[in-house]
């Protein structure tokens, strides 16, 4: 594979997963700042040319001489590593767990098997970094702060997302709720500090240390599944994908090490079509307006009703269809589908919001799609069936 290809390839992937956890300038100048930085060792980085004044291009400003393919693939290869592991460093706390993971999912599968070839192991690079972030936080943190500190992740994430009220109400209401049945919480206490003075919003008591770690575990893990159903369920926000997010290295191999699961929060079947409508509506409408958007969608579903192709899965009143949104109701019975019926529905219905849009529209339609739908629902489509791989071949070969 041609040097060029390799470190373009690489470079985009690289800020388009700096760009969705900070913002795409952050990223078009952090991976800029790193090329010319490691072009004082590795030559061959001179030949990237990133524009960074051009924010609003991204992905157009970013050229590689043809030279670079005069190279050798040793040093090309050198200079990629580099460029991986310098990036994940300069960006800090915002490269999360799994960082070099997210960059191979953005990497087409061709690709990054032809990198493997060339000894650019991303599985290898990303089980080293995670190991080496463990031997920096080997610190057992006690139970009382890693709840504490979990419980004030949880209360400024929600806080973002509704606001101050409504987030300290709905952790007062579900702590208060679960302390039956997870007696670790009659060791915790929230405190409204607009009212309660020289007091912690969270107070957790230290008798909670000598506490079973299983117990405490069970204890944070249905706390997190109880607060990602509900964000999910009343304003369409994966909270565990903020979660991950926001948890340092530390707190999160102490949660990894007493068996709190980041990885597998359950999604009901309802919430990801409701996500998946309201992500598909929300695309449409940054080139058009929502109604219209909603009109498209409309029409796609009756056409797949009348062709008998896959589940209802979503009912949208035509005498609505101004009102966007508004005119989308889920049916109860989708959480009885089978998973995979439902799943076929979906992806039919991402193909024909493809295949409407045409060749270039459409493949904006599935990138932005996809940055907008999340982790959490990607990964839970995918059990479902879907495979937005397979899309992009199918209208490969149709275009």
């Amino acid at each position: 594979m041609e040097g060029t290809v390799v470190i373009d390839t690489l470079v985009r992937a690289l800020i388009r997963v700096v760009g969705r956890r900070t913002s795409e300038g952050y990223a078009m100048f952090t991976v800029e700042h790193v090329i010319r930085t490691l072009a004082k060792k590795f030559g061959i980085l001179h030949f990237v040319d990133i524009q960074s004044n051009r924010y609003a291009e991204a992905m157009h400003v970013i050229t590689v001489d043809p030279e670079m393919n005069r190279v050798n693939s040793t040093e090309v290869r050198q200079a990629a590593v580099a460029l991986l592991k310098e990036t994940t460093d300069d960006i800090g706390k915002y490269a999360g767990y799994f960082f070099i993971k997210e960059v191979k999912e953005e990497l087409p599968n061709d690709f990054e098997r032809e990198i493997r070839r060339m000894g650019i192991d991303l599985d290898l690079m990303q089980l080293d970094y995670i190991t080496e972030k463990k031997k920096i936080y080997k610190v057992m943190i006690p139970h009382s702060e890693i709840l504490s500190y979990v419980l004030t992740a949880i209360l400024a994430i929600v806080e973002q997302e509704v606001s101050r009220d409504v987030a300290f109400r709905m952790l007062s209401e579900l702590v208060e709720r679960l302390r039956t049945g997870y007696e670790v919480l009659r060791e915790v206490e929230l405190h409204d500090t607009r009212y309660v003075q020289h007091a912690k919003t969270i107070m957790v008591s230290s008798t909670v240390d000598r506490v079973e770690t299983e117990s405490v575990a069970s204890t944070l893990q249905k706390i997190i599944q109880e607060i990602d159903t509900m964000l999910g369920e009343q304003y369409g926000v994966s909270f565990i994908e903020k979660l991950r997010q926001y948890l340092t290295f530390d707190y999160l191999f102490r949660l990894e090490g007493m068996g709190v699961d980041l990885q597998v929060i359950p999604l009901r079947q309802s919430l990801v079509v409701k996500q998946v409508i309201s992500t598909i509506v929300n695309v449409l409408a940054t080139s058009s307006s929502e109604s219209y958007a909603v009109l498209v969608l409309d029409r796609i579903i009756h056409r797949m009703i009348n062709e008998d192709k896959g589940v209802s899965f979503v009912r949208i009143d035509s005498t609505r269809l101004s009102e966007g949104l508004a005119a989308v109701a889920i049916p109860q019975d989708v959480d009885r589908v089978s998973s995979v019926d439902l799943g076929r529905s979906l992806q039919k219905c991402l193909e024909s919001v493809i295949i409407a849009l045409g060749e270039s529209a459409g493949k904006e339609f599935l990138e932005k799609f996809k940055n907008q739908l999340g982790k959490a629902f990607l990964l839970r489509m995918e059990k479902m069936g879907v495979n937005l791989h397979i899309i992009q071949i199918k209208q490969h070969m149709l275009w």
